[in-house]
């Protein structure tokens, strides 16, 4: 294999990672949002 091959094989390897990890971190975000929007309605409950 040559070195540009190599590269373009790193290259799209990398992609790849980085679209799945997009994809982790957004769920990531997605399920504190909706963490942060579930805990101050307990919080409110409680101190009633």
């Amino acid at each position: 294999m040559s070195s540009q091959s190599v590269a373009a094989v790193f290259l799209v390897k990398t992609r790849i990672c980085g679209v799945k990890n997009a994809r982790k971190m957004s769920n990531l975000a997605a399920l504190f949002a909706l963490q942060l929007q579930i805990l101050p309605q307990k919080t409110a409950s409680q101190a009633l």
